[in-house]
């Protein structure tokens, strides 16, 4: 009853339906996941489990729990303890792109690349992820030297992922900005491909000093 975000979407409903996740995998490309979580740990495939940060095993590094904290969201067990997540029966995979916070772009799309084709990356053995998500971005100006070929990586990236039957989904991004009226300013990967972007909201739909209580 403390998870209001699992109420707002009815989520309990669609459990009582039988809608869990089971069956799906999703890819959380963040700052990784420590396997040991006891809500996690049920749902992890550690085998398939990579970095792209060179140097740093797939798991979070203290002190930056970002990644846990999507993986908790989307799939943290029903086991009585902690949080339930929307899908507590999916099947989680650490793809980390992030070390403390940050990292390249060449780091996330290729997070993007692997979970979408794991044999690509020479692990014939591992299954695609389903569903890859990405609670992370940057906005920058289309015009900056070389942004173009940044956005056309990232389109492909996308795109290929979607040409293998994974749907990518990414934050809309915390600036609150209007991308439909600011021309020569692009958000990725929210705006990348034929990827999905998703905006948040809160217990009384508050969405800061653009709007008022009860606003959605």
């Amino acid at each position: 009853p403390l998870q209001w975000n699992m109420t707002a979407i009815e989520a309990p409903a669609a459990w009582d339906a039988g809608c869990t996740g089971e069956g799906v995998r999703v890819a959380i490309n963040d700052g990784g996941i420590d396997p040991t979580h006891p809500d996690l740990a049920p749902n992890m495939d550690t085998a398939c489990s990579v970095s792209f940060v060179p140097g740093q095993p797939f798991y979070t590094e203290v002190g930056f729990w970002h990644g846990m904290h999507v993986a908790g969201i989307v799939a943290a067990a029903d086991n009585g303890m902690g949080v339930i997540g929307v899908a507590p029966d999916a099947e989680l995979i650490s793809v980390k792109v992030l070390h403390g916070g940050s990292g390249p772009f060449g780091a996330i799309i290729g997070g993007v690349l692997y979970a979408a084709d794991p044999a690509a990356f020479g692990l014939a053995d591992c299954d695609k992820a389903d569903i890859i998500n990405m609670s992370l971005g940057a906005v920058f100006n289309k015009r900056l030297t070389g942004a173009g070929y940044l956005v056309a990586a990232l389109n492909r990236a996308v795109n290929y992922a979607a040409s293998k039957g994974t749907l990518v989904v990414s934050a809309a991004g915390n600036e609150g900005l209007d991308l439909g009226q600011m021309k020569d300013v692009t958000s990725v990967p929210a705006e990348s491909g034929s990827g999905l972007a998703i905006a948040a909201t809160g217990p009384v739909d508050w969405i800061g000093m653009f709007g008022e209580p009860g606003d959605v």
